[in-house]
This record gives C-alpha cells, sequence and structure tokens, in this order.
C-alpha cells in the first residue's frame, strides 16, 4: 500500500509539473514573437537630426520594425516617441559611446567644409552662366523676330 501511495504520489507531481509547463508553453505561443520582451544590447542609438547632426536616442522597446524612447538631452523629455527602425543610423551599448560616435562624426563633416564651399561657389557660377545663356537667347530671338 505504501508503494502504491508513494507511486501516486509522484505520479500527480509529475501531472502538475507537465501541466505547469504545457501552460507556459501556450501563454508564450499566444504572444507574438514583438511582445516578448527582451533585453535590448544597444538601448542608444543615434538618430539623423539634420544633415550633419544626429541626436542621442534612448531605446526602451523596440519591436521588428519599430523602437520606441526617448531624447535624453532634450530640455523637456516628454513622453516616449516611436520610429521606424530605419531611422537609426547607428546604435551604441552606453551614451557615452554614443556621444563619442557623434563628436568624431561631426569632425569628419567639417573635413569636407571647404570642397563644399569651393563646390557651392562653382554652381552658383554654372547657375549663373545658365541664366545669362538663356536671357541672351530670349533677346536675340527677340531681335530677329
Amino acid at each position: 500500500m505504501e508503494a502504491y501511495s508513494a507511486l501516486r504520489r509522484w505520479s500527480l507531481e509529475g501531472m502538475a509539473l507537465r501541466l505547469s509547463s504545457s501552460l507556459e508553453l501556450q501563454i508564450l505561443e499566444e504572444k507574438s514573437v514583438s511582445e516578448i520582451e527582451r533585453p535590448i544590447e544597444r538601448p542608444w542609438a543615434l538618430m539623423r537630426h539634420h544633415a550633419g547632426w544626429a541626436d542621442v536616442f534612448h531605446v526602451e522597446s523596440e519591436t521588428g520594425d519599430s523602437i520606441t524612447g526617448f531624447y535624453p538631452d532634450r530640455e523637456t523629455v516628454g513622453p516616449p516617441v516611436s520610429y521606424s527602425t530605419r531611422a537609426v543610423l547607428a546604435r551604441y551599448p552606453t551614451m557615452e559611446a554614443a556621444r563619442a560616435a557623434r563628436e568624431e562624426a561631426v569632425g569628419e563633416w567639417r573635413k569636407h567644409d571647404a570642397a563644399v564651399r569651393e563646390a557651392e561657389d562653382k554652381l552658383r557660377q554654372a547657375e549663373k552662366a545658365r541664366e545669362e545663356a538663356w536671357l541672351g537667347c530670349l533677346r536675340d530671338a527677340a531681335t530677329r523676330g
């Protein structure tokens, strides 16, 4: 009788364990992959603000196609905002790493300032020449006609 009762207790404990495991599995199956929260390995991102500048962004949560978080450097930190993952320029493990990368990138951007100014001057000269040619053509047609 004692052996039977030990066997029965063992079976009931085993059933409870199997039931618990299957219940957990069922709960996980009901959640989509995007709903299962997991730690974010590289929660600091640089987001394009305008050409040549990126803002540091802290990612609080993400799905396969969007991220949600806040900008810690802004004066008023409002409610979390969401963006497409395509808005992320780069990701970093710490805020300091993101800021350092941004500063290094600004330095690289500035190295090209003189070449950009030179190209803009050439563009203005070319546009002026085009305008003069167009006006000249119109004037010549008026004197012929």
